[in-house]
């Protein structure tokens, strides 16, 4: 028996699945997958994982609810945004105008581990309404999910996926978090989460469109269809994911582009579903995240105690394989608790009274609001777009989250009043830096109101770690009548304790300004450079394009560019260099066959033919993405106010053609593919039939032949290529002979000869014959005909005048007529037993009596001739005729008591 520390039970719960299993020291003994809807199934995989569970049930260690939204952290926010406060922050300001409680959960998107408040790395966080979390916990009976106590689901799969890319080196996944109403798809690579994006298609969308497919009257048929593990998906699924597959496709187009395709996966459902995540990655262009679990886990340093345990999970049960590694290991990997927080409050801004107060001498501007230059109004270009994941929906505006100026709270120290004209070239200047949603705001208040709130308080990222200031006392309102002098020091001791409190604050914000203003000037330096590298190469198409400029003139515009490249990093302003007058062209491309999806620089897709106007002047990358074809990429050169015309592309099928044929033809075949030899057909029909749109791999092909065994034959299909697959049937034969010969052979009521005979050309399968002899019994032969092999068989035909045994009759002899033995009453005293064996004939008589045992030879004859005088019904054979029969009789005389 193992020891109780030894034993692991990892149950993960999501909003329509259940996931769980038992382990004993890193073996896997028992567990699998289900519906939780699926009552008995759910009881029943409890039962196995945790057969001593308490009565309030096992424990959830990881859960999933519906409606999860994400985020990937950008640059910026990567650098700033690291407190837990930031992070409710963000979470928070989606929510809009309608507050409600939230859940979040955040890790490191590299390696899945705590956001290190002083770290760079970019985060990923996902958050949903605590109420979708709470609905978690009567969803399935028999598991209890506690608050705070379970960890997050999709984040254990995102470090499975991950760690088993990294190990194989190459690869990436498409993570799709399927919700009811909407869904996002996570894009995994060896180096964690690389991109997120929104998609619109939900499960409420696959319901409709399996209650379209199969004509049923409600949506609620469809979703219980949906998970309805018994119900044959192979023929409607395909039909099923084409209604939803292009907005997949449109959504996994919006995810950073890795080298090759990404695989689909699925977070929420079981391996019951596997035919939905292949048919719909097939009608999205991509193909089904299928690992071999017995290296994955092995690589988690896990083991599987038998096939039957291996054979109870499939790729959804990822996460849980990640979970158990990481509590062997001790590791908080991938493993982030679901944090609780409150609804955000809203913030009431009431109008604020002017108070007056002594104007300063000068007040400096503070330096998050000090302008910088922009480069556009430096004559240069626009800076490169920075490479960032695909936008999210655009959430409900939230004023935490909107950039406001800053108001004081007290007219003293009031900004100087904006001039009446503004300075030359002010208007290409940016704004100031906008604050986070975590920043408070300078706020004017009556003094004594309790909205009044400090004068200036931290900045975005130090929201959490500096405390509320002291406020300073407001100063009176200034009245009609003079005051007494008296009260003059009192207002001068007011100014000075503000004064300094603002002191003490410009102090903290110089030193905290710092990060932003050095992180600003490494991007300033970063953008200068590149500025360079365009206006250079500017220069050299201005010369092709303008031959008429003089060799001086471009040496000029070179080294104003290098200048600027070379611009030491204190200095805030960029020098302004002319650049020539660059127009936008034009970018014209078609595809055979049409109706591919065009991306340049990874822009939203158009359906070929293309004519992109409004392109910028320079190489991009075009990519050209099409179904069942391979993908292209391009590089194309626009030039200013020119139609750059690719032609024709002709894009190369990624499918092969499958040609079955069989002898005999017309046999039934069904392809599945070689993962999965025992799973659901990818395609069925009857030979010979052509395949022309199977997408390359390896396939196993069964062919069915009525009373035959099957067929199985093996096949691999490569792209653009046709790829014959033939199966035969070879036929057996048969040498019946009888004793005695000359016995009719008749089959199915066709006589086909006399005994012996040879029969050829018969198929491989169970066959029967009749043997028939004038004076015999029909005999009947069955025997199975082996392929390409003849079979030899004799029967023995038995007369229809023999004496049957009694074994053989239909119906046994009856005696109505039976005299006793003539005994004398000492033999009746005797306790004789006597056995006698005799013969009924066809009219009732008996003939041949013979004494097989008896305890006395006299009471044995006097049995025997009492015997021969007995009277019968006959026995009758299967055919209902009378038959002579033998059969046998006991005679017992019990013994008399002394």
């Amino acid at each position: 028996m193992p020891k109780a520390e030894e034993i692991q039970v990892i149950i993960e719960l999501t909003h329509h699945a259940l996931h769980a299993l038992r382990a004993v020291s890193g073996k896997i003994e028992a567990g699998g997958e289900c519906v939780p809807e699926n009552r008995p199934a759910l009881e029943a995989l409890l039962g196995a994982v945790a057969p001593s569970g308490s009565v309030e049930g096992v424990r959830a260690d990881s859960v999933w609810p519906d409606g999860v939204d994400w985020h990937l952290s950008t640059d910026t926010e990567a650098l700033l945004d690291r407190t837990g406060e930031s992070l409710r922050a963000i979470a928070g300001a989606t929510q809009g105008e309608s507050k409600f409680p939230f859940a979040y959960a955040a890790c490191s998107a590299g390696d899945g581990g705590p956001i290190n408040p002083d770290g760079m790395d970019k985060w990923i966080l996902a958050f949903t309404a605590r109420e979708s979390l709470e609905r978690l916990s009567g969803g399935a009976p028999g598991v209890r999910v506690e608050a705070g106590g379970a960890g997050s689901a999709a984040f254990a799969q995102i470090g499975a996926i991950s760690g088993a890319l990294r190990r194989a080196g190459k690869g990436s996944v498409a993570l799709w978090d399927l919700g009811m109403d909407a869904s996002h798809l996570l894009l995994v690579t060896a180096n964690g989460v690389e991109g997120a994006a929104p998609c619109s298609v939900g499960l409420n969308e696959v319901f409709e469109a399996v209650r379209a497919a199969l004509k049923l009257k409600f949506r609620g048929a469809g979703a219980r269809l949906f998970f309805n593990e018994g119900y044959d998906f192979s023929e409607p699924g395909p039909r099923i994911c084409s209604a939803v597959g292009a907005s997949l496709k449109q959504a996994l187009g919006l995810l950073p582009h890795p080298e090759d395709p990404p695989a689909l996966a699925c977070i929420g459902l079981t391996g019951k579903q596997a035919w939905f995540i292949r048919d719909i990655a097939a009608a999205a262009g991509a193909s089904p995240w299928a690992p071999d679990l017995k290296k994955l886990a092995g690589d988690l340093g896990l083991e599987f105690a038998n096939d039957a345990a291996e054979a109870s999970f499939s790729a959804a049960s990822a996460g849980i394989f990640e979970l158990l590694s990481a509590r062997l290991a001790s590791r908080e990997a991938w493993n982030p608790p679901w944090i609780e927080a409150e609804a955000p409050a809203a913030e009431v801004v009431e109008p604020q009274a002017p108070v007056e107060a002594p104007e300063p001498a000068a007040q400096p501007v503070p330096l998050h609001a000090k302008p910088k230059p922009s480069l556009a109004s430096e004559g240069g270009p626009a800076p490169p777009p920075v490479a960032q994941r695909p936008p999210r929906p655009a959430a409900p505006a939230d004023p935490l989250r909107q950039p406001a100026p800053a108001v004081f709270a007290s007219a003293a120290f009031a900004p100087p009043p904006e001039p009446a004209a503004t300075a030359p070239g002010a208007s290409d200047l940016p704004p100031p830096l906008p604050p986070r949603a975590e920043s408070a705001r300078w706020q004017a208040a009556p003094a004594g109101s309790p909205l009044a709130k400090p004068a200036v308080t931290a900045l975005p990222f130090e929201a959490g770690k500096i405390g509320p200031a002291v406020p300073a006392e407001a100063a009176p309102v200034a009245r009609e009548e003079a005051q007494p002098k008296s009260k003059v020091g009192f207002y001068v001791g007011v100014v000075a304790a503000a004064a300094l409190v603002f002191a003490a604050i410009a102090i903290v914000l110089d030193h905290r300004m710092e990060k932003i203003k050095e992180y600003d000037l490494e991007q300033q330096e970063a953008l200068a450079h590149h500025l360079a590298e365009v206006r250079v190469r500017g220069t050299d198409q201005s010369r092709k394009e303008q031959p008429e400029q003089t060799p001086r003139e471009a040496e000029t515009a070179i080294s104003a560019t290098q200048a600027v490249a070379t611009a030491r990093p204190t200095a805030p302003p960029m020098p302004e260099v002319a650049m020539p007058s660059r127009r936008p062209g034009t970018l014209v491309v078609a595809t055979e066959p049409a109706g591919a999806s065009v991306s340049i620089d990874g822009a939203a897709p158009l359906t070929s033919p293309v004519k992109a106007e409004g392109v910028a002047p320079g190489k991009h990358r075009v990519r050209i993405d099409l179904a069942g074809h391979e993908s292209v990429e391009l590089a194309a050169e626009i030039r200013s106010s020119k139609t750059t015309d690719l032609g024709r592309v002709k894009l190369e099928s990624a499918l092969g053609t499958l040609e079955l044929t069989s002898n005999p033809d017309g046999l039934d075949f069904a392809v599945r593919a070689a993962t999965e030899p025992a799973g659901t057909p990818v395609r069925t029909g009857r030979t010979p039939a052509t395949l022309a749109d199977v997408p390359r791999g390896d396939y196993v092909v069964t062919f069915s032949r009525p009373g035959c065994h099957e067929h199985v034959e093996r096949v691999s299909v490569a792209r653009g290529a046709t790829t014959p697959i033939n199966t035969r049937y070879l036929d057996g034969a048969l040498e019946l002979a009888s004793d005695p010969t000359g016995a009719w052979v008749d089959k199915d009521g066709t006589r086909l000869g006399s005994t012996p005979l040879v029969l050829h050309d018969l198929s491989p399968k169970l066959a029967s014959f009749e043997l028939t002899l004038p004076g015999y019994d029909p005999t009947p032969i069955s025997c199975e005909i082996q392929e390409g092999q003849t079979l030899k068989i004799t029967a023995k035909l038995l007369r229809r005048d023999r004496v049957f045994e009694a074994s053989e009759v239909k119906t046994p002899p009856q005696s109505y007529e039976s005299p006793e033995p003539d005994l004398s009453p000492s033999q009746r005293k005797m306790g004789a037993e006597v056995l006698l064996s005799f013969v009924v004939q066809r009219d009732g008589s008996v003939i041949d009596v013979k004494v097989e045992k008896a305890t006395d030879d006299d009471i044995g004859r006097r049995c025997a001739a009492a015997l021969s005088k007995w009277k019968f019904r006959p026995g009758t054979a299967s055919d209902d005729r009378t038959v002579d029969v033998r059969t046998e009789m006991p005679f017992k005389f019990p013994a008399a008591n002394p």
